[in-house]
């Protein structure tokens, strides 16, 4: 039996005892229902606060759950400022420093 077949056929058995539930008893479950989803998120942030940032060395930097930023810009007249590898790692280090 398929999960999305044994979820389906788990629902009267639920429904019925949801209805036998009085008022006290179903505010604690949504407590809990809402505790789970909190649960839920938090690990799903955690798991992704771990993905290496994927055009930086290995040990650099990571992608973390305060959250990741698009940074784009230009300069007048498309001048070519940061053309050395030099110029790209201030700029690097500048947007990250700021990021903290």
């Amino acid at each position: 039996m398929s999960k999305e077949t044994q979820s389906t056929s788990a629902w009267p058995k639920l429904l019925q005892r949801l209805a036998t539930l009085d008022a006290s008893e179903l505010e604690k479950l949504d407590v809990f229902l809402n505790q789970l989803v909190l649960a839920k998120a938090k690990l799903a942030a955690e798991t992704q606060a771990s993905v290496d940032w994927p055009r930086a060395p290995p040990t650099a930097h990571r992608l973390e759950g305060k959250g990741t930023f698009i940074v784009t810009a230009a300069t007048l007249h498309k001048e070519h400022i940061f053309n050395t590898a030099d110029r790209l790692d201030f700029i690097q280090a500048e947007l990250l420093a700021k990021a903290d």
